[in-house]
């Protein structure tokens, strides 16, 4: 198609300006760590359709495209059948047709509509398998302060870098907490979080609810009079301790990304990767969704679906998005993406080195 050479030799320590030029990322292949899949067909096994990569996922979450239905999240470390709810505040529960199994190359899902939706677009899942290779890791603990002390817990948390996400969830509700999914993002302002289930912007805990972030350990507390619990141990009620599950984020070159961008609807966010998934909200404003975009529904530009993490509400259609080989490009004058800063956990497709048009 005309392309030709380079014209002159690129001087000693330096290489011509091209992708096969690149470093070789530590990740060459984003599905070897997280895969997206959609699927129609009711209860069964759901395999990856990727063609080259075996994958046994550790977080599976999954959604109903065409029907108002929760969004329900199971792992490897709470165990088959036990599920909670992005979108609300409820504490786990056992659902026996829920996801039955996770498989060598996908999961097993049973006749609970909210795993199996034959109605509509079907159903989407977002997969990813724990490593710290990959900087995501999955941590339970149980709580060990009564609530009132202000004690802290320091949970290892495995990725030997300190994460830039941390999303967590008390399971139990023993203490009678607000059960809200609390999140830390490197970003947002200095000491405050955000919450998961809601649009809320940024709040600031009245006491230490996620503390110091190291290479090691995350320590968790108790904000006692936002009623907000991450280290609560109840023994000012039942005595029973309450439980708690913990995702964590670290961004890997040229396969993840924690980041944040001042939107507009012209913004480029660069990732140095084709993103697969992505969840963006904006902080600094109340009414901000969690705004969660992949490359399979529809799989084209600008034509980037979008579903809420904070919502059972169904797929959007909007053309919100534009994903690149190497980042993605805001499209909408929309509020949850423009006039404030906004942050993002972006997966890979593949890294820029190997990305392609789509």
């Amino acid at each position: 198609f005309g392309q030709a050479g380079f014209a002159h030799t690129p001087p000693p320590g330096f290489s011509a300006l091209s992708t096969g030029n690149l470093p070789t990322p530590t990740i060459a292949k984003g599905v070897t760590y997280f895969d997206v899949l959609t699927y129609d067909d009711g209860a069964g096994a759901k395999t990856f359709d990727n063609g080259t990569v075996s994958m046994q996922p550790d977080l599976v979450r999954v959604k109903s495209r065409g029907s108002a239905y929760d969004h329900k999240l199971t792992d490897s470390v709470r165990g088959v059948t036990k599920a909670l709810e992005s979108n609300t505040t409820d504490v786990e529960a056992t659902e026996s047709t829920g996801l039955t199994a996770f498989g060598s190359d996908g999961f097993t899902v049973g006749a609970d509509t909210n795993y199996s939706d034959t109605t509509g677009d079907g159903m989407v899942a977002w997969n990813w398998k724990k490593s710290a290779t990959a900087g995501f890791n999955i941590v339970g603990w149980t709580g060990d302060d009564d609530g009132f002390s202000g004690g802290t817990q320091a949970v290892a948390h495995g990725l030997g870098v300190a994460p830039e996400m941390v999303i967590a969830k008390n399971r139990t509700d023993e203490a009678g907490g607000n059960g809200n999914w609390i999140v830390y993002h490197k970003d947002t302002t200095s000491g405050d979080l955000l919450k998961l289930n809601t649009t809320d912007g940024e709040f600031t805990p009245n006491s230490t609810l996620i503390g110091s972030i190291g290479s090691t350990n995350v320590s968790f507390g108790n904000d006692s009079l936002g009623y907000e619990y991450l280290n609560s141990d109840n023994s000012f009620g039942s005595g029973t301790a309450d439980t708690y599950i913990g995702y964590f984020f670290a961004s890997v070159e040229g396969y993840s990304k924690v980041g944040s961008i001042s939107g507009s609807s012209t913004a480029f966010i660069y990732t140095g990767f084709r993103p697969s998934f992505i969840l963006a909200k904006r902080y600094d404003m109340t009414g901000g969704n969690w705004l969660m975009f992949d490359d399979k529904r529809e799989g084209y530009n600008v034509d980037n679906d979008d579903l809420m993490a904070n919502s059972s509400a169904v797929e959007a259609t909007t053309d919100h998005i534009d994903i690149l080989s190497n980042g993605f490009k805001v499209r909408t004058s929309d509020a949850d993406l423009n006039g404030g800063t906004l942050i993002y956990l972006a997966v890979a497709k593949n890294p820029f080195k190997y990305a392609s048009a789509r």
